[in-house]
């Protein structure tokens, strides 16, 4: 836990972080109730909970700190997170535009 002092077993942490990614909650708080200072960090919680999991509340992460930026590449096979480097003002329209993961053009 950061920024706190309360310590959890790390079952109970593996449950509790499970159900919040589940929730699609990216920045995990510490589970005391009350605390409001305690944020748990991924990579001391990579050890209690499965790859899936630690892979979701990476991606949710991820998806947060983009914000409104962040979208998919719309082919099933790929669905790769990407993000709209232009979104101000200056910005040119882009009709077509390769997935830089999958290499796909759009039809």
């Amino acid at each position: 836990m950061r920024s706190c002092s309360h310590a959890f077993c790390g079952s109970c942490i593996g449950q509790y972080v499970a159900t919040r990614v589940e929730e699609r909650v990216p920045s995990i708080g510490c589970p005391s109730p009350g605390c409001k200072e305690g944020i748990l960090d991924p990579d001391r919680c990579r050890h209690v909970v499965s790859k899936e999991v630690f892979d979701r509340w990476g991606l949710a992460l991820c998806e947060s700190a983009l914000g409104q930026n962040a979208f998919y590449c719309p082919y099933k096979d790929c669905s790769a997170l990407l993000t709209n480097d232009c979104s101000g003002v200056g910005c040119r329209v882009t009709i077509k535009a390769s997935c830089p993961h999958c290499r796909t053009l759009p039809v």
